[in-house]
């Protein structure tokens, strides 16, 4: 009985501390939630696109699903987002004018002049990745080419010219 009641009387003077702690941890646990609420309510608000961006993108691509914004740079925006089951990303200056919109593409849906610059030039790579880009009225056509050893990146004009750059 001695034991029980020491237990008892240890309880009931700890209980009191520990609701206490429980009280401050909660209490802890809403103001640094709070804080970090507001910073990313500050990011938000300094990250918010432009009415005139906006309105350019909406009237270009109104039926537009799963739209992800982000500020490229401080003059230009980029906006990732799905049209008729096709990825695409386009640029767009503060202005509101598209400066580029690119899309992937299939092997198939590439012209024969195109493909036969890579068939030449790049015969021992796999095309991992194929995108048609509309830039300055031009259409260019992105590769990014591997090997068991490298990977590239191919651009090429709708002349056959081309330009590669190493992917690290």
């Amino acid at each position: 009985n001695r034991l029980l009641f020491s237990l008892y009387k240890l309880n009931s003077e700890l209980l009191p501390n520990f609701e206490l702690l429980i009280k401050i941890y909660i209490m802890k646990t809403i103001i640094y939630s709070a804080i970090f609420l507001g910073f990313i309510s500050l990011e938000s608000c300094s990250n918010k696109v432009p009415e005139n961006i906006l309105e350019t993108f909406n009237n270009q691509f109104s039926t537009a699903e799963d739209i992800v914004w982000s500020k490229e740079n401080d003059t230009t925006w980029e906006v990732e987002f799905e049209l008729n089951n096709i990825e695409y990303a386009a640029l767009l200056n503060e202005e509101g004018h598209i400066i580029e919109i690119e899309h992937e593409v299939y092997t198939d849906e590439i012209p024969t002049e195109v493909l036969s610059v890579l068939n030449k030039n790049f015969e021992s790579y796999q095309i991992e990745e194929s995108e048609i880009s509309e830039k300055n009225n031009k259409i260019f056509y992105e590769f990014e080419l591997e090997d068991s050893e490298d990977s590239f990146e191919v651009v090429i004009d709708e002349n056959g010219n081309y330009e590669v750059s190493k992917i690290e």
